[in-house]
């Protein structure tokens, strides 16, 4: 097994990191959204690895409003999603929001899920870190349930993996990015209920996983895409 295979195998349909960000402008085109008219809201995890993905949304989209924490999850609320969203123009007494929700894993060259090379450090080192380190709670069976002020961001990871996949359960790293996927969707969906207006604002939703490969290449697979237009939801088509 190589990088390929077991990207193919885990997430058919990815594509290049810009040229998913390249097609979530052409697919919001003809539903009104420009790089003008919306402001675009970024969650990927912490890590610097995913920095380019924000890069490539704010060459494209332009100036993008950050809600990012460790893992990818939006555990920002609804103070920050309410700043966001003060913050995008208005084209006609109506809002655009556009929202990028990503989980990220490395892939090594041999296919080893977690693994990845970063710049100026020798050997390889894991991404996600987070998910690593909880996963090796996991399969310790010693997670920590106490919300640590210190470390309140993995806390929350805990609490939100744990309640998904259940006390005792030792899924694999790629795996868990998926649950983490999943989490980063309902939560961003949630306060997307609770802070947007369909009457008065369109918004949408682009959510999946950043995977990093050898040779820093960096690849997206495009979970989910979809547009929300006077209150209508609307799936979008990127490969």
């Amino acid at each position: 097994m190589n990088f390929d295979f077991i990207v193919n195998e885990n997430f058919a349909n990815h594509l290049d990191e810009s040229t998913f960000v390249e097609r979530t402008l052409a697919a919001l085109t003809p539903h009104g959204f420009t790089a003008d008219n919306a402001i675009a809201c970024v969650s990927v995890c912490r890590d610097e690895l995913c920095t380019p993905l924000q890069l490539e949304v704010r060459d494209t989209w332009g100036e993008a409003f950050n809600m990012s924490s460790l893992a990818g999850v939006p555990m920002c609320g609804t103070t920050a999603f309410g700043a966001a969203h003060a913050h995008s123009p208005t084209d006609r007494d109506k809002e655009r929001y556009v929202y990028f929700s990503m989980a990220h894993i490395g892939i090594g060259p041999g296919g080893e899920p977690g693994e990845c090379v970063r710049t100026g450090r020798v050997g390889t080192s894991q991404a996600c870190g987070a998910l690593a380190a909880l996963l090796s709670e996991m399969q310790s069976g010693q997670v920590m349930l106490d919300l640590d002020l210190d470390d309140i961001e993995q806390s929350q990871l805990r609490h939100r993996v744990l309640r998904r996949v259940g006390w005792g359960a030792t899924p694999d790293l790629i795996q868990l990015t998926e649950v983490v996927r999943l989490e980063a969707l309902e939560t961003l969906e949630r306060m997307v209920a609770l802070t947007v207006d369909p009457g008065k604002c369109d918004h949408a939703v682009f959510n999946g996983v950043q995977i990093h490969g050898p040779g820093n290449r960096t690849l997206v697979w495009p979970a989910v895409s979809y547009v929300v237009v006077d209150g209508a939801r609307s799936k979008l088509e990127l490969s």
